[in-house]
């Protein structure tokens, strides 16, 4: 879920406290509305998200939990928000508003974002903003790596798929193999993609989005159930899957999106296809 806002001007001292006032208010709003995305199946703890792209769009997200299923698939407030952000192509974000103070995974989701020092963070009830080097001081950071570029950069990684599929995949390949070129992964340079089929026909996608301390990084999986569910659409309704990813890349999703969709979508077909650059597919 997305909808358009707009956030406060610049001025003086109090006119600065005001606008803040102003800007803390209509997020916090939000956020009420964003804890309706929360499925806590294990804690029954809702937390709520609100990511401000440089649209102007606000995106919504929600803490959503797997029942039976390890914790690794958890998908947080705030991870959920920005992955609708990306989802969307949004490029940067000014505001990320949340209804508690961030964990240590998400603080380093946020700190790999474009633009990441001149992000506003809003903490409810709060009516000031901190930023990212207060909440992780001597951060590890995608320099640390020698990492070019910043999530919400844009991607265009040229690729391609090996096989062609049979006519009645080649709608969700395609949008796996778009989602796969515009991910996010420079350091083990693994692009990859997912798109899930509903029952209702619709067709949606997610990319893999790494991080430069590797265990926050999102899965392509995640950033598609993160598209089924912004857009109020059902998980027990996707019917296919496809994964696209690299041909001998360093990093594979097929093992652990396989299990995991097996549980998750029990009745869905699975597909998993390969895909390299248009470079490499001429030598």
């Amino acid at each position: 879920f997305c909808q358009r806002s707009r956030m406060g001007g610049c001025g003086d001292d109090k006119e600065d406290e005001e606008d803040d006032e102003v800007v803390a208010v209509g997020l916090y709003r939000l956020l009420e509305e964003a804890k309706g995305f929360s499925k806590p199946e294990i804690s029954g703890f809702r937390v709520g998200a609100v990511a401000v792209g440089e649209s102007g769009t606000s995106y919504l997200g929600g803490n959503v939990e797997f029942r039976h299923q390890g914790l690794e698939h958890v998908i947080h407030a705030e991870e959920f928000a920005i992955t609708n952000a990306i989802n969307h192509g949004e490029r940067s974000i000014s505001h990320l508003a949340v209804s508690m103070a961030p964990c240590g995974y998400c603080r380093q989701i946020i700190s790999e974002l474009a633009e990441a020092s001149q992000l506003s963070i809003w903490i409810s009830p709060s009516k000031k903003p901190t930023d990212i080097d207060a909440l992780l001081p001597s951060a590890f950071s995608p320099k640390d790596l020698g990492g070019r570029g910043r999530l919400l950069s844009e991607q265009a990684h040229e690729l391609e798929l090996v096989e062609v599929p049979e006519e009645a995949w080649r709608p969700l390949a395609d949008v796996a193999l778009e989602r796969a070129n515009r991910s996010y992964a420079p350091y083990t340079r693994s692009p990859s993609g997912v798109a899930l089929m509903l029952s209702c026909g619709k067709i949606v996608g997610g990319g893999y989005a790494e991080n430069c301390a590797f265990n926050p990084s999102i899965s392509p999986l995640k950033a598609a159930i993160v598209a089924v569910l912004s857009s109020q659409q059902r998980l027990e309704d996707v019917e296919k899957l496809v994964l696209v990813e690299m041909r001998n890349s360093s990093v594979s999703h097929e093992s652990s999106i396989s299990s995991f969709s097996r549980s998750l979508f029990p009745r869905a077909q699975v597909l998993i296809l390969q895909c390299e650059q248009r470079s490499a597919a001429l030598e």
